[in-house]
């Protein structure tokens, strides 16, 4: 068990006694050691305004860097134009659009195949919010939720 204490400033060390102790046997994390593990990762951006070159960039990021999850929010898109390209690409998403139409708003998750099995039911709220449920057995579920909220007050509905 690594003590991490003795790199904190001497006022921090009162304050992060209570943090839990890590288990480190490995501390050099390199990008193959990521790939090469068992976890799964979640990424999540603001893509403002998704285009087919920005989709394009983030299935390729999401194979370049085994991202399991990926969730965007502000994508601006229609529902016709993300089935085309799922259809086009051939990946697993999940989105929600706002009737009211405009800019500021829209949210989807991207979901590779090996967890888009588990997916059991997709929520999505006025194109601000979206959850995924995920069972992986009858006590193991987990709910990802992707939520985008506008910056300017008077577009938050």
């Amino acid at each position: 068990m690594n003590n991490y204490n003795n790199f904190l400033p001497s006022s921090s060390q009162q304050q992060q006694k209570n943090f839990p102790q890590i288990e480190n046997n490995n501390p050099i994390i390199t990008k193959n050691s990521l790939k090469n593990s068992s976890i799964t990762k979640i990424a999540t951006t603001n893509i403002r305004t998704l285009s087919k070159d920005k989709l394009i960039f983030t299935l390729d990021a999401m194979k370049n860097n085994d991202i399991d999850i990926y969730g965007l929010a502000e994508t601006n898109l229609f529902f016709r134009q993300s089935k085309i390209w799922q259809q086009q690409f051939g990946f697993h998403g999940y989105f929600d659009y706002s009737q009211q139409g405009g800019k500021g708003q829209g949210v989807g998750i991207i979901v590779s195949d090996k967890y888009d099995i588990f997916v059991h039911k997709a929520v999505g709220h006025k194109g601000r919010v979206i959850y995924l449920d995920l069972n992986f057995s009858q006590k193991k579920n987990v709910r990802l939720i992707q939520v985008y909220i506008n910056a300017n007050k008077k577009e938050r509905t």
